[in-house]
């Protein structure tokens, strides 16, 4: 505001000065009401400058519009078979943003419009994983991302309660007219299964991986069966739905299926939530044969 310069007469309007100090003491007043920053804009009212600013402020709302609902999503992005950070690997939201992992497999968006949205992982020489979450307003969302090699078929186990101990099992032909069970208890129990990794501290990934290519030595045709243990712990969580655990199934060049226990039928206190069958036929097709998604007695011995 600019300053008024003094006439010096006496019979004129009172000392500018005056009314300058009386603007920058109304300044002062207005911009403080008790101790909370006044919201209203003065009115004024006569030369001497009056104001009036009452009421409480409206509460701040979100916005509307999604686009401008802006929160955070982070996450890390891995390899199954050891759990390994991939750096390098490329996360595209559906409203078009992409990054790079970090060398340690960590990613970050901060300006995400908060709705729901569908955010891909990929690397070279990898299944790519789609992943669909709702962003919360003015938080931080975690997606973690779980990359199976090309040319393996891979079951993949992930959960979210740090207090499930939760175990894979997987069971197929042997190769010698038998049946195999690949579990914590043997993890290579012929030469084609392995269970990659047996994760007691954390939220997976558990995985099991069946070799298969187009050599007739390098997988065995038949039947074969997943399912998933809810293994007793120090704090005990027998509940497969507090749990939330996932099960996620590779075909060598893309995700062909994924289940999640809550979707399953029957009592979640059981032990053993059997989740789906599949064969590979004599020349190497892999298919789903059977969901079976149903919580049913059983324990680490449970073999089907």
């Amino acid at each position: 505001m600019p300053r008024m310069e003094n006439s010096g007469d006496s019979n004129s309007e009172p000392d500018q000065t005056e009314h300058t100090n009386s603007r920058r003491e109304f300044v002062k007043r207005a911009a403080v009401t008790g101790s909370a920053l006044a919201w209203a804009a003065p009115t004024i009212k006569t030369f001497h400058l009056q104001a009036s600013a009452t009421g409480t402020p409206p509460p701040v709302e979100p916005p509307t519009d999604p686009l401008q609902l802006i929160s955070r999503v982070v996450g890390s992005v891995v390899e199954a078979g050891k759990g390994f950070a991939l750096g390098g690997a490329t996360v595209t939201t559906s409203t078009g943003a992409t990054t790079t992992t970090a060398g340690d497999g960590s990613y970050g968006f901060d300006d995400v419009p908060a709705l729901t949205q569908t955010i891909v992982a990929s690397l070279d020489g990898y299944v790519s994983e789609t992943c669909a979450i709702v962003v919360a307003y003015g938080g931080t969302t975690t997606q973690n991302f779980v990359l199976s090699k090309l040319s393996d078929l891979r079951v993949m186990l992930t959960w979210n309660n740090v207090d499930s101990n939760l175990d894979l099992h997987a069971s197929g032909p042997d190769g010698s007219g038998g049946r195999f069970h690949v579990s914590f208890a043997d993890t290579h129990p012929v030469e084609h299964a392995t269970l990659d990794v047996d994760d007691t501290t954390f939220y997976g990934p558990e995985t099991v991986t069946v070799k298969i290519s187009q050599s007739e030595s390098d997988f065995v045709a038949g039947d074969y069966h997943v399912w998933v243990h809810n293994a007793p712990s120090g704090i005990d969580v027998a509940d497969f739905v507090a749990a939330a655990p996932v099960v996620m199934f590779t075909d060598r060049v893309a995700q062909a299926g994924q289940w999640s226990a809550v979707d399953a039928s029957g009592t979640s206190t059981d032990r053993i939530w059997r989740v789906f069958d599949f064969a590979i036929d004599d020349a190497g097709t892999v298919t789903t044969t059977n969901v079976v998604q149903a919580f049913v007695p059983g324990d680490h011995t449970t073999v089907f």
